[in-house]
């Protein structure tokens, strides 16, 4: 591992701990009916797709948390319950539950990484197909699509694990779940609840008595930027411009550095231009971490927020946003968030909307054009974010993001 991910991980385990799930916090009980739900696994975080009165919902669980070997055993006996497509026989299942949890190999599963770290074992693993990493030889009988589907699902079951090594055990797993709807809570206090979808904690109960709890959100709808063409992408409104940068804004507030297109989809108006976005993976691993600093730099290459001077790096912002933003008090921060996150966390919440009130008011001393109404956004303002060749905006990371979101998934 790296040495930033040992100390997340540290972090993790004291002032960086999820506030957790309270009984009041579930907001509703949804029954599930057969053939209703199915896992996506191509995801961080495996997350539940469900039918709900023939609409659709993406479930993510918040599993309790429990001594590792206890845990991996029973992710690997849902994995071959409830998945079923692994090819994997059966019979062999308890074979191989047998095999990965043994005192032997359990410690390199539990210490596998991620993915996006070249250097983890998973990374290397997805890279060779070398089952040695894992110590797991004795499993080369089996079909590799098959095992590579295995690892998977548990890479990102573990990694979720780690980040909730500081709830107890018997409680459920909230690091996630407390992020995405903080998020959504925070985008309401300001007005822009339209670019979060609605997300809430439920319970779901299976049709044979099995009960899950965790985070349901609605189904994005729109279209997916990495399979737009540049001339598609170009074709944008000046609403989507002020939405690239009030969703800058929020993300900076939330700390949130993980909104790259992959990571929204865009909704075009009657006239064919992209007209806005939703954002629906709101829980990156440093969303809402203990910090004050506003001047933030996304995963993908956007310019930094403060320009040397304190003032945003941008070339308009929404009034109302602004409005909203200088009109928040200590007061309807803490109880907008009060129960969703820690205490600590809302601290830093409240240190950065401070900091993004006085970036404002310092910005607009400088340019008194900087902030703009709803009807003065226009395809000039547009062109003049677009020529200046020293700020990467949201809005250019999407008009130019094919190439890379297609790597990046790859």
């Amino acid at each position: 591992m790296n040495r930033q991910q040992v100390l997340l991980y540290a972090l993790c385990k004291t002032i960086y701990r999820p506030c957790s799930i309270q009984e009041n916090c579930i907001n509703d009980t949804v029954f599930v009916g057969e053939g209703d739900w199915t896992i996506n696994k191509n995801t961080t975080f495996n997350v539940c797709k469900l039918l709900i009165q023939d609409k659709e919902y993406f479930f993510r669980e918040c599993k309790r948390h429990d001594n590792f070997k206890i845990y991996l055993r029973n992710i690997l006996e849902e994995y071959f319950d409830q998945l079923n497509d692994s090819g994997i026989q059966i019979h062999e299942k308890e074979k191989i539950i047998n095999i990965i949890c043994s005192k032997k190999i359990i410690r390199k599963i539990y210490k596998m990484g991620v993915v996006n770290d070249e250097h983890s074992i998973v990374a290397r693993f997805f890279d060779t197909n070398d089952l040695s990493l894992f110590g797991l030889e004795e499993l080369n009988y089996i079909d590799i699509e098959s095992l590579r589907s295995l690892i998977q699902y548990l890479w990102g079951e573990i990694y979720s694990y780690r980040l909730n090594s500081g709830v107890m055990q018997g409680n459920f797993q909230s690091f996630n779940s407390s992020k995405s709807i903080a998020t959504k809570s925070i985008a309401n206090l300001i007005g822009l609840d339209y670019l979060i979808p609605d997300i809430k904690m439920v319970k779901l109960v299976f049709p044979n008595g099995m009960t899950k709890v965790g985070t349901l959100m609605e189904k994005v709808d729109g279209k997916i930027p990495k399979e737009m063409t540049y001339k598609e992408k170009m074709n944008i409104s000046s609403n989507f411009q002020r939405d690239c940068n009030s969703l800058n804004i929020l993300d900076a507030i939330c700390h949130e550095k993980d909104h790259r297109p992959g990571n929204y989809f865009v909704k075009l108006n009657k006239d064919g231009k992209v007209a806005t976005l939703q954002a629906f993976d709101n829980d990156a691993p440093m969303t809402f971490f203990l910090t004050s600093n506003i001047n933030l730099k996304t995963y993908w290459g956007s310019s930094a927020l403060l320009t040397s001077s304190g003032t945003l790096n941008l070339t308009h912002l929404d009034k109302k946003l602004a409005e909203n933003i200088l009109g928040l008090t200590k007061g309807k921060v803490y109880s907008g968030l009060r129960g969703i996150l820690t205490k600590i966390q809302i601290h830093f919440v409240w240190r950065r909307i401070c900091n993004m009130q006085m970036a404002i008011r310092k910005t607009c001393q400088k340019n008194p054009d900087f902030l703009l109404c709803e009807n003065e956004w226009s395809q000039e303002t547009i062109r003049e974010e677009l020529r200046n060749k020293n700020l990467n905006t949201y809005m250019k990371i999407f008009c130019m993001s094919k190439n890379r979101e297609k790597n990046y998934d790859d």
